[in-house]
């Protein structure tokens, strides 16, 4: 079956905004070896990145790169 996957890799934002709902105690992060086990045990056809900014996550150009390669198809929510 194949999987549409929406998952917030990172909850780190550079703004503040009041309606938001992202835990704002501490930055949380998926690491890349995390997104590639869920990658790995589902098949991941798409995958939607939200909750905070994603291209703030430190591993934000290698999390892309290992999508593309795998011919995941992406989307980001800011």
């Amino acid at each position: 079956m194949q999987i549409s996957l929406g998952i917030g890799i990172t909850n780190d934002c550079n703004l503040d905004c009041a309606h938001c709902y992202r835990p704002q105690d501490r930055i949380y992060q998926l690491s890349l070896d995390e997104i590639r086990a869920v990658c790995e045990q589902l098949d991941v056809t798409s995958f939607n990145m939200g909750t905070g900014e994603s291209w703030l996550h430190p591993q934000f150009p290698q999390i892309v790169e290992y999508l593309t390669g795998r011919g995941i198809k992406m989307s980001m929510a800011s």
